[in-house]
């Protein structure tokens, strides 16, 4: 809506063209390119399917076009949509912690599915940004890049949706990797991130540390500090990390 108000050009055109792996897989900018994982045209149509029921639920009847009111209309749904389907009660143990592997339950918010999840290349440096998006959409890009002989270590990787177990799948962590790691969230919300995501995170085997930023300090990034890896890989947690991140690229991965 604000690049609408202020008549920005995005996505090489006037805002009518969708941004989605089909529309503009590879987004070229200066020292490098931008490379478009999700959504798909199917999870956007996804989506206008889930804005069409909630029109017709509440007794709208009118053509369904961009216009203010319609904009508007549609943004307010996407603020609370997921707030009404909620959170999904977590497996656990009376005895030990069920892992990631024990209580995934894969997304299906449409709106976290329509998340532009990307990679950015920049002067050699490679970062995976997820967004909110669903593993399963991430995976299958990501999938067909290796194919074509893309790493699929990063020089730092964004987690999806602040580290809901939802989103970060086992298969999706057996297929990346990153010395550097980003999360964002202050936990008020959803209690995100989830401890069972982040010990995934850092439980795999590794030739090389990992650094989990944070931007606030949360339950699960505090109880992080002091958790063991089964692996013995090295990790480290820094909180409340509200200023630049400055690293020189991946050179010992």
């Amino acid at each position: 809506l604000l690049i609408h108000n202020g008549g920005y050009r995005w996505n090489n055109g006037d805002g009518t063209t969708s941004i989605s792996k089909e529309n503009l897989g590879l987004f070229p900018i200066t020292g490098g390119v931008i490379r478009i994982l999700s959504p798909s045209q199917d999870s956007l149509n996804f989506l206008l399917n889930e804005w069409e029921k909630q029109l017709k639920k509440y007794g709208f009847k009118g053509s369904i076009s961009s216009g203010e009111l319609i904009d508007d209309a549609f943004e307010f749904m996407l603020e609370h949509i997921d707030d009404h389907q909620g959170k999904s009660a977590k497996p656990i143990s009376a005895t030990t912690r069920k892992s990631l592997h024990e209580i995934y339950k894969p997304d299906d918010s449409p709106t976290n599915k329509s998340s532009i999840a990307t990679i950015i290349e920049l002067n050699g440096t490679r970062i995976l940004m997820l967004a909110d998006a669903w593993a399963e959409d991430i995976v299958l890009s990501l999938q067909q890049l290796k194919e074509q002989g893309q790493s699929m270590i990063f020089d730092a990787i964004k987690i999806s949706h602040h580290g809901s177990y939802h989103n970060t799948s086992p298969e999706l962590l057996d297929l990346i990797d990153s010395p550097v790691y980003f999360i964002s969230s202050n936990g008020n919300k959803h209690d995100h991130p989830d401890i069972e995501t982040l010990i995934a995170i850092v439980d795999r085997p590794s030739t090389f540390s990992r650094t989990l930023y944070c931007n606030y300090a949360t339950v699960a990034s505090t109880e992080l500090k002091n958790y063991q890896t089964k692996s013995e890989a090295k990790f480290s947690v820094i909180e409340n990390v509200c200023d630049w991140i400055a690293f020189t690229g991946n050179k010992q991965c």
